[in-house]
């Protein structure tokens, strides 16, 4: 399984260029930073330059990209890679609806559900009594970093209190 997390992709009508924005929740333990893709036009197949190109010194043209994304490529329920990521499409805003309605004739909205089911937790099997100590300081040991002595039993010790066994011994 791997992780999967919201972007919010942008798609610029003026220039067809692409952004992509990272979503972020409080302590979800990546770095801050939202924009995950400048604005910029995206080649629909990312490896489709000739060997011959100097992609580490040029930037790819017009010229050497066959076909850049539209947005009739931008659609609810596709997997589009972009820069060897996929990214499945599944929600649009009011706008987006509206548009594709009026210019594509599209009129299914229907979102897909990403949710994905909660994994169940593993309980940690205690191991064996070593022998050292007490049960329930080998117990504490394994269920804290830094253990704690056990528990006191306080009604025991408080209806116990003053009773003393005596017994006769010989040797």
């Amino acid at each position: 399984n791997c992780d999967q997390w919201t972007a919010i992709l942008h798609y610029f009508l003026v220039d067809d260029t692409v952004e992509i924005r990272e979503v972020h929740e409080p302590n979800d333990g990546r770095d801050p930073f939202p924009v995950l893709l400048r604005r910029q036009r995206l080649q629909k197949l990312h490896n489709d330059v000739p060997s011959d190109f100097p992609s580490i010194t040029l930037e790819v043209s017009d010229k050497e990209v066959k076909a850049w994304y539209t947005p009739m490529d931008f659609a609810l329920g596709k997997t589009l890679n972009i820069m060897g990521r996929k990214f499945l499409i599944y929600d649009m805003d009011k706008y987006t609806e509206e548009f594709y309605s009026v210019n594509f004739g599209v009129s299914e909205f229907a979102s897909v559900d990403v949710t994905q089911p909660s994994p169940k937790p593993v309980k940690a099997a205690l191991p064996p009594y070593n022998g050292y100590g007490s049960l329930e300081d080998s117990l504490q040991s394994c269920l804290t970093l830094v253990p704690q002595p056990p528990k006191k039993d306080f009604i025991k010790m408080m209806e116990n209190d003053g009773k003393i066994l005596r017994f006769l011994a010989i040797l």
